[in-house]
């Protein structure tokens, strides 16, 4: 058990055998639920690599979207505040500053 709430489990997380497991409760749409639940799916899947070197920005309002095919890479700002933030791509390490609701390609 990880959270709890007026006597009831919000966020629980157990590993058995080979498998794993979470349960989360009463999380309402946020940027850090969000950031929270995919966390938990890599944990699940036994993914070993950090989110951090994964294409995941640093600020969890940022979203990203890599495209290695195409060797391009789009990072929108889902808040209503400018952001500066960082993005890892295994070595590289990319910064961004965005307006508002903003977002911007980059060819790598």
């Amino acid at each position: 058990v990880l959270a709890m709430q007026r006597g009831s489990v919000t966020l629980a997380a157990n590993a058995y055998g080979l498998g794993r497991s979470i349960y989360m409760a009463g999380c309402a749409y946020s940027p850090v639920n969000s950031r929270l639940l995919q966390r938990a799916i890599h944990w699940c899947a036994g993914q070993k690599v950090a989110l951090s070197e994964n294409g995941i920005a640093d600020d969890p309002n940022v979203e990203v979207a890599y495209y290695e095919a195409a060797s391009k890479i789009l990072v929108f700002n889902n808040s209503a505040e400018p952001v500066q933030t960082t993005v890892r791509l295994g070595e590289q390490e990319l910064s961004f500053e965005l307006e508002p609701m903003g977002y911007e390609w980059r060819t790598l």
